[in-house]
């Protein structure tokens, strides 16, 4: 998205994802058909009379691959699996049933996603599971992704450690009902998560929502969390077909504890560059654990939130 910030009084003075440089799929590679055996690296089988892909192994790398055929195929990584690192591959569900791109489960480990792109197909993708990257497990790295059109949420995790940068996600809440966050966390202990130098775009959505949450869904715990350096972009289409105006989005930021999410949760929100143009407002009112560091500024006018 070259023009994205090209309208604006001010812009971020680092290289913004997607913007200054691409992330994704790198253009021009060559992919693989996940349903012929002989190309799956040892430890993944394609399940029978599925769409989906187990990892039942250690330490397994899935690369090149277009997951784009037949409505769509996504991965699952078995419980107790660790090390799984999924890279340059492109993800495209056009169906109701399409399974997921990413989905991990409880008793996983060490799962990483870097340069891959994804399409959740809007309206058209999965129906029952409104996920792009579901981590039960502990320890995720998400670097360098392009992610667009999720049904409902870009990424939601629980346990350990958390590092969410340099991505691209555009466009997520498309079904009725179901509520957007580009992030969000269920349960588990989070220590140190880092949430920094995506880029974050909002044009329009059917289910209002949120982009960066940071606070437990359910028990537990976040400490010494890191929100920086992120760009995020909400335009004026209001909401759409049959639910009534409104914004792009709700808040931006929502991060800290209250009466309603009253697991423990702190870090801090410094140096993120806001259009909450079509949005109530930049960070949720009224929550304890997360300062602002400053340095949060207006796209438009160039102020301090």
């Amino acid at each position: 998205m070259p023009n994205l910030l090209s309208n604006y009084s001010v812009r971020p003075p680092w290289q913004v994802a997607g913007v200054d440089y691409h992330v994704g799929l790198p253009q021009g590679m060559a992919l693989n058909d996940p349903t012929v055996a002989a190309n799956l690296p040892a430890g993944v089988t394609l399940s029978p009379g599925s769409h989906l892909l187990i990892v039942h192994a250690n330490n397994v790398t899935i690369s090149g691959f277009d997951f784009s055929g037949n409505g769509g195929y996504g991965i699952y990584i078995n419980p107790g699996v660790s090390g799984t690192t999924i890279t340059n591959n492109l993800f495209v569900d056009s169906t109701p049933t399409s399974p997921i791109p990413v989905n991990i489960g409880a008793g996983a480990s060490n799962t990483t996603i870097t340069y891959n792109t994804m399409d959740g197909g809007g309206l058209s993708g999965n129906q029952t599971f409104d996920e792009m990257i579901y981590n039960l497990g502990s320890n995720l790295t998400v670097q360098y992704n392009y992610i667009k059109d999720a049904p409902g949420r870009f990424v939601t995790t629980s346990n350990g450690s958390l590092v969410d940068q340099y991505n691209l996600f555009q466009d997520g809440g498309f079904l009725p009902g179901v509520h957007l966050n580009f992030l969000q966390f269920v349960n588990g202990n989070i220590s140190s998560a880092q949430v920094d130098y995506n880029t974050l775009v909002q044009d329009k959505t059917l289910a209002n929502g949120e982009g960066i949450q940071m606070y437990m869904n359910g028990s537990g715990s976040i400490s010494n969390g890191d929100i920086g350096n992120n760009t995020m972009v909400s335009t004026g289409t209001p909401v759409e077909a049959g639910v009534g105006g409104g914004p792009a989005i709700s808040y931006w930021l929502h991060a800290g504890s209250n009466g309603q999410y009253s697991s423990p949760a702190s870090g801090s929100i410094h140096n993120n560059y806001i259009d909450a143009s079509s949005a109530y407002g930049a960070v949720y009112p009224g929550l304890s654990g997360f300062p602002s560091a400053g340095n949060n500024v207006n796209l438009v006018t160039g102020a301090q939130f």
